[in-house]
């Protein structure tokens, strides 16, 4: 059986849950509203942009209202300024990461998220887990760059072959398999993960 040495983790829908409905739920109940402000804020460029640090969060709040009506403005800087606050540990996920560490294994953050991540980062216990935290917007480049995983190899000091990925991207996990680091495509079902890191003799 292989053995590994580190264990890397996307952070997004792994270590917390992060539902672009669920957060812009908070600010209205409208349906309406909510799916329209999802799709024009979560799942545009500007979002992206973010996660990848070349536009600031007031560059994207301006792109937006380009193309929005008057009238969501005040929404739309609430959800801006406030998304991340409400963001929260899995904790079946804190359990886990507790064990891996107990178990001698380096662990590692490999996450698309803004610059806010360093805002928001101390209030995730899970994040205290880490040895260190490689960010999307820190790099200016984001998964599933293969740029990405070769700066984060570096950053690490880490081998891709001694390394076993957990992410809820298929792309971003086929992307690993490539540069030779196993992983596997967390769907939200930790009972699965972890009869699945047993199979491997990682737990």
């Amino acid at each position: 059986m292989k053995k590994y040495k580190n264990i890397v983790f996307d952070l997004g829908n792994v270590l917390i849950d992060y539902s672009p409905h669920t957060i812009v739920s908070r600010f209205t109940q409208d349906s309406k509203i909510i799916n329209l402000l999802v799709h024009e804020i979560f799942y545009k460029q500007e979002w992206l942009d973010l996660d990848q640090g070349i536009m600031t969060y007031e560059e994207a709040y301006d792109s937006i209202c380009q193309r929005m009506s008057q009238e969501y403005y005040p929404i739309i800087k609430d959800i801006f300024d406030k998304w991340h606050e409400e963001l929260s540990d899995q904790e079946v996920m804190i359990s886990l990461l507790s064990l891996l560490k107990q178990k001698g294994y380096k662990l590692y953050l490999f996450s698309n998220s803004p610059h806010r991540f360093h805002e928001y980062k101390r209030k995730l216990q899970s994040l205290d887990y880490f040895d260190k935290h490689v960010i999307s917007a820190d790099l200016k480049i984001s998964k599933p760059n293969i740029e990405f995983y070769l700066y984060a190899f570096q950053l690490c000091g880490i081998k891709p072959n001694e390394s076993f990925f957990i992410d809820d991207s298929v792309q971003n996990i086929i992307q690993a398999n490539k540069l030779d680091m196993d992983g596997y495509i967390y769907n939200g079902n930790f009972e699965l993960l972890h009869r699945y890191l047993n199979a491997l003799e990682i737990i």
